[in-house]
């Protein structure tokens, strides 16, 4: 392991130590007190229709079932399973997105995030639905499994 000065803090050095270290960072995002970290595959203010091709998030802080603030963020060239390691490491407890195949669903079930797909349309319209406990989910499986 590399020592702390030279430690390795690219998006493939995080997506490494997540891999092989699973307990370098909680299971879930849950540790920001009683608020959520919530992530929606992004593309231009919507949900992005394949998760494992998604280039860009969109990050969320909730506190008290309201946003506080957000942020988007590139993946670094992270497709499929190297995303959700990329989600874990950034704290997020629940992904919205578009088509996600079986593997990417059991992924984030292992690592601890609650997963709304099936979504379309405005990214920030989708969170908000969310906090009102409306949001509905369509289909899921994009029939993509690249493990």
């Amino acid at each position: 392991m590399v020592s702390s000065p030279e430690r390795d803090n690219t998006l493939q050095g995080m997506l490494r130590r997540c891999r092989f270290r699973q307990t370098e960072r909680p299971v879930t995002g849950r540790c920001r007190g009683d608020g959520m970290r919530a992530a929606v595959a992004y593309d231009r203010g919507n949900v992005f229709p394949h998760f494992g091709m998604t280039s860009e998030f969109k990050f969320y802080e909730i506190e008290d079932g309201k946003v506080v603030s957000s942020e988007i963020k590139d993946t670094g060239g992270a497709k499929h399973r190297d995303i959700v390691f990329f989600l874990k490491n950034e704290g997020v407890d629940t992904l919205i997105c578009g088509g996600i195949g079986g593997c990417g669903q059991k992924l984030l079930r292992e690592n601890g995030i609650t997963l709304y797909g099936g979504v379309t349309g405005s990214a920030d319209e989708a969170v908000d639905k969310l906090l009102q406990g409306t949001l509905q989910c369509g289909r899921l499986d994009t029939g993509c499994c690249h493990h």
